[in-house]
Protein backbone atom coordinates (compact mmCIF):
# COMPACT_ATOMS: atom_id res chain seq x y z
CA UNK A 1 0.00 0.00 0.00
CA UNK A 2 2.58 2.35 0.89
CA UNK A 3 4.03 2.20 -2.68
CA UNK A 4 1.37 2.64 -4.67
CA UNK A 5 0.97 5.98 -2.41
CA UNK A 6 4.58 7.06 -3.91
CA UNK A 7 3.27 5.89 -7.33
CA UNK A 8 0.25 7.80 -7.47
CA UNK A 9 2.41 10.74 -5.95
CA UNK A 10 4.92 10.90 -8.65
CA UNK A 11 2.62 10.04 -11.33
CA UNK A 12 0.40 13.78 -10.13
CA UNK A 13 3.99 15.43 -10.14
CA UNK A 14 4.59 14.43 -13.74
CA UNK A 15 1.26 15.46 -14.44
CA UNK A 16 1.44 18.82 -12.86
CA UNK A 17 4.64 20.07 -14.41
CA UNK A 18 3.77 18.56 -18.12
CA UNK A 19 0.46 20.85 -17.47
CA UNK A 20 2.36 24.19 -16.82
CA UNK A 21 4.65 23.60 -20.04
CA UNK A 22 2.11 23.27 -22.02
CA UNK A 23 0.09 26.40 -20.39
CA UNK A 24 3.96 28.16 -21.27
CA UNK A 25 3.75 26.97 -24.80
CA UNK A 26 0.59 27.98 -25.71
CA UNK A 27 1.08 31.62 -24.21
CA UNK A 28 4.33 31.95 -25.75
CA UNK A 29 2.63 31.13 -29.26
CA UNK A 30 -0.33 33.43 -28.84
CA UNK A 31 2.18 36.43 -27.73
CA UNK A 32 3.97 35.47 -31.14
CA UNK A 33 0.90 35.32 -32.89
CA UNK A 34 -0.24 38.93 -31.18
CA UNK A 35 2.81 40.33 -31.96
CA UNK A 36 3.28 38.92 -35.86
CA UNK A 37 -0.27 40.34 -36.18
CA UNK A 38 0.55 43.83 -34.84
CA UNK A 39 3.67 43.82 -36.75
CA UNK A 40 1.74 43.25 -39.92
CA UNK A 41 -1.00 46.02 -39.43
CA UNK A 42 1.81 48.46 -38.67
CA UNK A 43 2.79 47.88 -42.37
CA UNK A 44 -0.38 47.73 -44.07
CA UNK A 45 -0.95 51.02 -42.06
CA UNK A 46 2.24 52.03 -43.70
CA UNK A 47 1.94 51.00 -47.04
CA UNK A 48 -1.76 52.69 -47.25
CA UNK A 49 0.31 55.98 -46.05
CA UNK A 50 2.74 55.93 -48.99
CA UNK A 51 -0.28 54.90 -51.45
CA UNK A 52 -1.92 57.79 -50.36
CA UNK A 53 0.96 60.49 -50.65
CA UNK A 54 1.78 58.83 -53.68
CA UNK A 55 -2.03 59.92 -55.19
CA UNK A 56 -2.07 63.33 -53.25
CA UNK A 57 1.37 64.83 -54.80
CA UNK A 58 0.91 63.60 -58.62
CA UNK A 59 -2.83 65.31 -58.11
CA UNK A 60 -0.53 68.50 -57.16
CA UNK A 61 1.97 68.05 -59.76
CA UNK A 62 -0.76 68.08 -62.60
CA UNK A 63 -2.14 70.91 -60.99
CA UNK A 64 1.06 72.89 -61.28
CA UNK A 65 1.52 71.64 -65.03
CA UNK A 66 -1.84 72.74 -66.06
CA UNK A 67 -4.26 75.04 -64.47
CA UNK A 68 -7.29 77.44 -65.34
CA UNK A 69 -6.87 81.39 -65.16
CA UNK A 70 -9.95 83.44 -64.15
CA UNK A 71 -9.16 87.03 -65.96
CA UNK A 72 -5.77 87.85 -65.72
CA UNK A 73 -3.55 90.56 -67.57
CA UNK A 74 -1.36 89.32 -70.49
CA UNK A 75 1.19 90.59 -73.37
CA UNK A 76 0.41 87.61 -75.67
CA UNK A 77 2.13 87.58 -79.20
CA UNK A 78 0.56 87.49 -82.73
CA UNK A 79 2.51 87.12 -85.56
CA UNK A 80 5.17 89.70 -84.60
CA UNK A 81 3.28 92.02 -82.82
CA UNK A 82 3.03 91.90 -78.86
CA UNK A 83 -0.53 92.53 -77.59
CA UNK A 84 -1.45 93.47 -74.10
CA UNK A 85 -4.82 92.61 -73.03
CA UNK A 86 -7.25 89.92 -70.81
CA UNK A 87 -6.51 86.14 -70.54
CA UNK A 88 -9.16 83.57 -69.35
CA UNK A 89 -7.96 79.95 -70.15
CA UNK A 90 -5.31 77.22 -69.95
CA UNK A 91 -2.17 78.19 -68.34
CA UNK A 92 0.94 75.81 -68.53
CA UNK A 93 3.93 77.19 -66.62
CA UNK A 94 2.16 80.52 -66.47
CA UNK A 95 1.59 81.12 -69.93
CA UNK A 96 -1.64 80.34 -71.93
CA UNK A 97 -1.36 76.98 -73.18
CA UNK A 98 -4.36 75.49 -74.55
CA UNK A 99 -8.01 76.44 -74.77
CA UNK A 100 -8.77 79.95 -73.79
CA UNK A 101 -10.05 83.26 -74.53
CA UNK A 102 -8.20 86.73 -75.45
CA UNK A 103 -9.42 90.20 -75.17
CA UNK A 104 -8.36 93.33 -76.00
CA UNK A 105 -9.47 97.09 -76.24
CA UNK A 106 -12.68 95.69 -75.24
CA UNK A 107 -13.56 93.35 -77.79
CA UNK A 108 -12.31 89.26 -77.69
CA UNK A 109 -9.74 89.33 -80.27
CA UNK A 110 -9.82 85.33 -80.26
CA UNK A 111 -11.01 82.51 -78.49
CA UNK A 112 -9.95 79.32 -79.44
CA UNK A 113 -6.15 77.13 -78.96
CA UNK A 114 -3.19 78.93 -77.47
CA UNK A 115 0.39 76.88 -77.91
CA UNK A 116 3.47 78.66 -75.76
CA UNK A 117 1.55 81.81 -75.19
CA UNK A 118 0.15 82.64 -79.08
CA UNK A 119 -3.07 81.41 -80.65
CA UNK A 120 -2.49 78.91 -83.16
CA UNK A 121 -1.90 80.59 -86.90
CA UNK A 122 -4.72 78.67 -88.54
CA UNK A 123 -6.91 78.92 -85.51
CA UNK A 124 -6.71 82.61 -85.91
CA UNK A 125 -7.41 82.73 -89.60
CA UNK A 126 -10.52 80.61 -88.97
CA UNK A 127 -12.09 83.21 -86.29
CA UNK A 128 -11.47 86.44 -88.28
CA UNK A 129 -14.86 87.62 -89.30
CA UNK A 130 -15.37 89.44 -93.04
CA UNK A 131 -13.84 92.85 -92.72
CA UNK A 132 -17.09 94.91 -93.83
CA UNK A 133 -15.89 98.07 -95.61
CA UNK A 134 -19.19 99.70 -95.41
CA UNK A 135 -19.94 98.91 -91.81
CA UNK A 136 -16.68 100.12 -91.00
CA UNK A 137 -16.28 103.26 -92.71
CA UNK A 138 -20.08 103.84 -91.32
CA UNK A 139 -19.40 103.13 -87.54
CA UNK A 140 -15.63 103.09 -87.04
CA UNK A 141 -15.50 102.56 -83.52
CA UNK A 142 -18.07 99.37 -83.37
CA UNK A 143 -15.76 97.57 -84.99
CA UNK A 144 -12.50 98.48 -83.61
CA UNK A 145 -9.96 95.63 -81.73
CA UNK A 146 -12.37 93.03 -83.79
CA UNK A 147 -10.32 90.17 -85.60
CA UNK A 148 -11.40 90.80 -88.99
CA UNK A 149 -10.36 89.44 -92.82
CA UNK A 150 -10.56 91.22 -96.00
CA UNK A 151 -9.63 89.75 -99.73
CA UNK A 152 -8.36 92.28 -102.22
CA UNK A 153 -6.09 93.26 -104.79
CA UNK A 154 -2.96 95.53 -104.03
CA UNK A 155 -3.13 99.25 -105.16
CA UNK A 156 -0.19 100.97 -103.82
CA UNK A 157 2.57 99.45 -101.73
CA UNK A 158 4.55 102.23 -99.46
CA UNK A 159 7.45 100.91 -97.90
CA UNK A 160 9.80 102.15 -95.10
CA UNK A 161 12.81 101.37 -93.24
CA UNK A 162 13.20 97.63 -92.30
CA UNK A 163 9.93 95.87 -92.78
CA UNK A 164 7.46 97.92 -92.15
CA UNK A 165 5.11 98.25 -95.11
CA UNK A 166 1.75 99.62 -95.87
CA UNK A 167 -0.22 98.85 -98.19
CA UNK A 168 -3.81 99.97 -100.19
CA UNK A 169 -6.09 97.20 -100.39
CA UNK A 170 -8.67 97.17 -103.31
CA UNK A 171 -11.34 95.18 -101.83
CA UNK A 172 -14.64 96.08 -104.38
CA UNK A 173 -15.31 98.77 -107.12
CA UNK A 174 -14.36 101.75 -105.06
CA UNK A 175 -13.70 100.21 -101.62
CA UNK A 176 -10.04 100.64 -100.17
CA UNK A 177 -8.66 99.64 -96.93
CA UNK A 178 -5.26 100.81 -95.14
CA UNK A 179 -3.08 98.05 -93.98
CA UNK A 180 0.05 98.46 -91.30
CA UNK A 181 2.17 95.32 -91.94
CA UNK A 182 5.47 93.98 -90.62
CA UNK A 183 7.36 91.50 -93.28
CA UNK A 184 8.77 88.49 -91.08
CA UNK A 185 12.50 87.05 -91.79
CA UNK A 186 12.40 85.46 -95.05
CA UNK A 187 8.83 86.76 -96.02
CA UNK A 188 8.52 87.30 -99.71
CA UNK A 189 7.56 90.97 -101.27
CA UNK A 190 3.74 91.83 -102.04
CA UNK A 191 3.66 94.09 -104.91
CA UNK A 192 1.16 96.18 -106.76
CA UNK A 193 -1.61 93.85 -108.49
CA UNK A 194 -1.11 90.98 -106.06
CA UNK A 195 -4.14 89.57 -104.93
CA UNK A 196 -4.38 88.60 -100.65
CA UNK A 197 -5.88 87.67 -97.92
CA UNK A 198 -4.69 89.88 -94.99
CA UNK A 199 -5.73 88.51 -91.33
CA UNK A 200 -5.97 91.08 -88.56
CA UNK A 201 -6.94 93.32 -86.03
CA UNK A 202 -9.44 96.26 -87.24
CA UNK A 203 -8.28 100.06 -85.98
CA UNK A 204 -11.43 102.29 -87.05
CA UNK A 205 -10.67 105.08 -89.79
CA UNK A 206 -7.04 106.26 -90.85
CA UNK A 207 -6.48 110.17 -92.87
CA UNK A 208 -4.15 110.11 -94.99
CA UNK A 209 -3.27 113.11 -97.54
CA UNK A 210 -4.07 112.54 -101.01
CA UNK A 211 -1.90 113.69 -103.70
CA UNK A 212 -4.17 116.42 -104.82
CA UNK A 213 -3.78 118.04 -101.24
CA UNK A 214 -6.94 116.43 -100.07
CA UNK A 215 -7.54 114.48 -97.26
CA UNK A 216 -9.02 110.56 -97.57
CA UNK A 217 -10.44 108.30 -94.56
CA UNK A 218 -10.95 104.84 -95.07
CA UNK A 219 -10.97 101.84 -93.06
CA UNK A 220 -7.51 101.13 -91.52
CA UNK A 221 -6.23 97.39 -90.56
CA UNK A 222 -3.50 96.04 -88.43
CA UNK A 223 -2.00 93.43 -90.20
CA UNK A 224 -0.74 89.75 -88.47
CA UNK A 225 -0.89 87.27 -91.21
CA UNK A 226 -0.74 87.73 -95.10
CA UNK A 227 -1.24 85.25 -97.68
CA UNK A 228 -1.01 85.61 -101.65
CA UNK A 229 -3.80 84.12 -103.73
Amino acid sequence: MRKLAVSLLVLAVVLLVVGCSGNEAAETKSDATMKASGTTTTENDSITDIKETTTTTKMVATTTEKSYAAVEKMTLKFSYLSITGYYTGDIKNNIPDGKGTFSYNGKVLFEGEFINGSPIKESFMEYCSSGSYEDIARDPDARKGESIKITGMVVQVLEGNGKDVEYRIKTGTSDVFYIFYTRSDGEQRILENDTVDIFGICEGVVTYDSTLGGKITIPAMLGLYLERK
